[in-house]
Order: structure tokens, then sequence, then C-alpha cells
């Protein structure tokens, strides 16, 4: 397992220096996220050159893309956006092929109200999508990682949804704050479809509400405010049980990225702060599995 950070962390770094600190800081990655303004230049926009150059560029730094992030969502009930965000997911496939990346970051979004009656026929639909783009990415040598995020937060509905889709090229996002935050055991949520995560979104915080922190009440769909009673620290200084999820995956060998996703703190602050605790939990957890 190695570990990465998304460019929300320094959305105004450009690309050479984003390959720099994360040399310095001690990481094996970064995640881009297009289309929203930051300076890494990683867009849909670049041509053929640009994004030969930038694949040369990133394969001779040794630092790899984890994943491109993006805001595709399969929810919408509108045909035009439906089919544009499908068609933005297609481009980004290409994006992320030019560029020798292999995951590509997606989200099912939010079914429209009321909830409960629309469950069945738009998971259907967003099915569909996934299946279009999953088939798609697979002929480019690309997988959709499918996050845990909006009303798919619980491990068992990205699942779900990904099974109904039934296509290679499909897999998971697990983002396992939000999916315990939802209701989620961190055990039960990874073994219930490790075969299928590939890529991991991670922070941490510390609980300043009162009563028990979990497991949390069960959430079908996304609970709004679920971040109200927490702030967040440090990786591995809150009360997330990042130590716990990092053991599990370890156990089973995951070698995929471990990507850290903040936009609160000052890039120079956060990123080597949790560099360097990653690394202490990573080596005591080997120490320990050796022993």
């Amino acid at each position: 397992m190695n570990i990465s950070f998304m460019t929300f962390s320094c959305p105004d770094w450009d690309l050479d220096t984003i390959i720099a600190k994360a040399k310095e800081y001690g990481y094996g990655g970064f995640e881009p996220r297009v289309a929203a303004g930051h300076k890494h230049g990683i867009e849909l926009s670049l041509s053929k050159m640009e994004r030969s150059e930038i694949k040369k560029k990133v394969r001779g730094s040794g630092i790899d893309i984890s994943c491109l992030a993006t805001s595709v969502r399969y929810s919408s009930p509108d045909e035009e956006e439906y089919r544009r965000n499908i068609d933005d997911c297609r481009n980004n496939i290409a994006l992320a092929s030019d560029l020798g990346v292999k995951l590509i970051r997606v989200f099912g979004g939010r079914l429209p109200e009321p909830k409960e009656e629309n469950r069945e026929r738009f998971y259907d639909r967003i099915a569909c999508g996934l299946r279009e783009c999953g088939l798609f990415a697979d002929q480019h040598g690309v997988t959709l990682c499918l996050e845990t995020h909006d009303d798919f937060c619980r491990v068992k509905n990205a699942a779900e949804v990904i099974a109904r889709a039934d296509a290679p090229g499909l897999s998971i996002n697990w983002d396992f704050t939000h999916s315990l935050l939802s209701g989620d055991d961190p055990g039960g949520a990874y073994w219930l479809a490790c075969d299928k995560i590939t890529h991991l979104h991670a922070r941490d915080c510390k609980y300043k509400g009162n009563g028990k922190l979990f497991p949390a009440p069960e959430a079908e769909f996304l609970v709004e405010g679920m971040y109200d009673d927490w702030e967040f620290v440090g990786l591995g200084e809150g009360n997330m049980p990042v130590r716990e999820v990092m053991q599990l995956m370890v156990a089973d060998g995951f070698d995929g990225f471990f990507s850290l996703e903040w936009a609160n703190w000052a890039p120079e602050v956060g990123l080597p702060r949790d560099a360097v605790n990653f690394h202490r939990i990573m080596d005591e957890l080997l120490e320990s599995k050796e022993g």
C-alpha cells in the first residue's frame, strides 16, 4: 500500500511543484482533481503532445498519478445532463489512457426525492451509465472507481450498483470516513467488497459532539451535516479508526493507494505531517505482521 494526496490539498501548486513536494515529503503519488481550477494543468483541454509530455515527466519522476479524480455523476433525471456526464467520463477515460493513469474516480450521485421510491429505478439508471463507461474504460486499460459518496456512502450500496452494472472496468473507491459515518464498520465494509476496492480516500477527524461515536446510525442515503460534530486533524491523531483500516488492508495485501483528501490545511503543514504519520503506522503494522 502506498500513499498519495489529492490536489485539493494544494490547488495552487503547478505540476513541477507537486512532483517535487511529493518526493520531498515521502509520497508515492498524487491524485489530480480535474475541472476544479487547480494549477496542475492536467485537464481535458490538453493536446496529444501535451499529454505525452506530462506522461513522460511523471514517469521519469518516480511519482505516480494514483487516480484521476472527476466529478462525474450518473443520477441526474435529466437525460441531457445524464448523457453529458457519460460523455465527460469517456473523455476523461481517454485522458487517463493517454497519461498512463489506471484509475478514474466517479460518483453515483444523489437520488431524486422521494429517494426510497426512486431507488430501484435510479440504481438501474446509474448502473446503465456505469456499464457503458466501464466497458469503454476497460477497452482503454482504465478502471473506474465509484466513491462511497453522496447516496452511496455505504459500501454495500456502492457494491450493489456495481453488481447491477455487471461490466468490467468497474471498482470501488472506499472513502472510509464517509462510509463509517453512514453506519458501516471497518471490517464489515472492507471484507464485503475487498475484491472490488482499488483505491482509498482518507482523512482523520476528532469528535467534538456528545454521545457514542461508533457505530454511527445506519443510513441508506447521505446524512446531511455528517461532519458537523467533527474537527479535521492530522492522520492518526483523531478518533477515526485509521490504524484499524490500514491494518485490514495490509493484512489483505492491498497494493493500491491510500490517498489523502484534504482541503483545509496549508499544504506545507498538512502533507508532510500526514506522510510521516502514515509511514510510522505502516512500519509498525509491517513489523507486527512479520513478527
